[in-house]
């Protein structure tokens, strides 16, 4: 099956981090031919789609060479060793100018990375630039910033999504294999769709929040945006300060607590609710409780057909856990 391009297409369209790794290892090219396709890229592509806000060759081929010295002395930090990747330009770096998208902050540059950055250059990875946001991050539709409008690889014509939407063009158009995205109410995953990424906002306080600008400070995510879900995985664990490598055998998935494997299956040593029990319920209100108590008791539903096997205990939010209560704060209190 031929793989069908965007319009506008770079050097890491479709590209998997993982064999991109596996290159680099094997000698077959360094990581500063990897930074050089991404800035020829983005030299040929970012005219139309105004992904980049900024960039520096320089800066990128110096932290390339150092990625490829490390490899020359045996030093392996992991998978995203000498890669390019781009980030969102309302997160801090040293040696970038971080605007936020906002002319308030032209020219402005951090003293110091954002944490979540830093744990990027300390794996290894390549920062070759940062990507447009919606000013502030303040909006779903990437066209409002200080930049201008990103433009959707797919069509011109079409936006992004937003606010992470440098990044997403960049990723989806192949001017760099990953990128770092924000996500507050859907900044990361409305672009990821809109441009045909891979990207999902992390459980709150996964990734730190230094350094990155606040919208709203119980809500605010720092994500990726990739090309594959491995790489997006990859890329995850190290902005949550996890050990990265490549997943040998892949976890099953799963929906809740239910496996994947299980759906179609009855469920074993577990009485199942059929259809007439199921009818004789003297209400709706009854027949919801009963159907969910017996799915985390572990039963089924259904005369053994179509049931789902429940081969885990399952979570309890604090707010739904017996005796309690979600409390709201009084008036004029702070929210937390």
């Amino acid at each position: 099956m031929s793989l069908v391009k965007p319009t506008h297409a770079g050097y890491f369209f479709g590209q998997s981090i993982i064999t991109l790794a596996a290159r680099l290892r094997a000698g077959s090219v360094t990581s500063v031919e990897l930074t050089q396709a991404a800035l020829d890229s983005i030299e040929r592509l970012n005219p139309v789609l105004n992904a980049f806000v900024h960039v520096d060759a320089p800066v990128a081929l110096a932290q390339a060479r150092k990625a490829d010295a490390l490899f020359a002395q045996g030093q392996d930090l992991g998978p995203l060793q000498g890669m390019p990747i781009a980030v969102k330009d309302n997160i801090d770096t040293f040696d970038y100018i971080t605007t936020y998208g906002s002319a308030h902050f032209d020219r402005f540059k951090p003293n110091h990375d954002a944490l979540c950055v830093q744990r990027v250059r300390e794996a290894g990875a390549v920062i070759i630039g940062k990507t447009l946001t919606h000013e502030f991050a303040y909006g779903p539709t990437g066209d409002r910033s200080l930049q201008g409008a990103a433009r959707n690889p797919w069509d011109a014509r079409c936006i992004t999504g937003g606010s992470s939407a440098g990044s997403a063009a960049a990723v989806a158009s192949g001017m760099v294999p990953l990128a770092l995205g924000t996500d507050t109410g859907g900044s990361i995953r409305i672009p990821a769709a809109l441009c045909g990424t891979v990207g999902f906002k992390p459980s709150f306080a996964s990734v730190p929040l230094d350094g990155v600008f606040p919208l709203a400070s119980s809500l605010d995510h720092v994500g990726p945006i990739a090309n594959h879900v491995e790489d997006a995985r990859l890329l995850f664990e190290v902005l949550a300060g996890r050990a990265c490598q490549p997943a040998a055998t892949p976890r099953a998935l799963r929906v809740g607590w239910i496996t994947c494997a299980s759906i179609g299956r009855p469920a074993i040593g577990c009485s199942t609710l059929g259809r007439a029990d199921f009818m004789r319920l003297p209400s709706p209100a009854a027949r919801m409780m009963t159907c969910r108590g017996r799915l985390m008791a572990g039963g089924s539903l259904g005369d053994g057909r179509g049931s789902l096997e429940q081969d885990a205990p399952a979570p309890r939010h604090p707010a739904t856990a017996p005796g309690s209560m979600a409390r709201m704060p009084s008036p004029g209190a702070p929210c937390r």
